[in-house]
């Protein structure tokens, strides 16, 4: 087939993901539902979860060993909850490939207000810099524990340099 952006980074060593507006694949079209329709509607949800794993199988095929939170239409569908972007989303999904984790997506649509998806949001961006401070930190002990063992390692030598030159200072006097 033909060599698209995935597979030619993904050739050349790079981790591949897509999230967000799909750009990258023809998917067969799978209709949004239409009306005045709540998405939490466990009928219309089934419809969404389908065209939301359509998307990802599509991003898979053209190479992304990573996809989540793909969307092929604009934000202009029936569903009034569903006209707009919702960043949030997008980016804990870029978050997610950042942080490796690239086992099966379980599709998670987002429904809920924008002011709770932000405070949700917020939340995990602040988990997300403790978890950073605390590899630093991490990072910053083992090197004090590497330091201080080559200067163990320092004083023991130049212990053993000193009983050496004690006891040749003994042979000879």
């Amino acid at each position: 087939g033909d060599e698209t952006v995935a597979t030619y980074f993904a050739r050349h060593g790079y981790r591949t993901g897509m999230v967000g507006k799909n750009h990258m694949a023809r998917l067969v079209h799978l209709p949004l539902p239409k009306g005045n329709l709540d998405p939490r509607d466990p009928e219309v949800l089934a419809k969404l979860h389908d065209k939301a794993m359509g998307e990802i199988e599509a991003m898979h095929a053209v190479g992304f060993e990573f996809a989540d939170s793909v969307y092929a239409d604009n934000c202009d569908t029936t569903i009034p909850a569903l006209n707009a972007h919702n960043q949030d989303w997008i980016q804990a999904a870029a978050m997610r490939f950042l942080d490796g984790e690239i086992s099966e997506q379980e599709v998670e649509l987002s429904t809920e207000p924008a002011s709770v998806t932000e405070a949700r949001s917020e939340r995990k961006r602040e988990q997300h810099r403790h978890h950073l401070q605390q590899q630093e930190l991490l990072r910053e002990q083992q090197e004090e524990e590497e330091r201080l063992l080559q200067q163990e390692k320092h004083e023991e030598e130049e212990l053993q340099r000193l009983q050496q030159r004690i006891r040749q200072q003994k042979l000879e006097g």
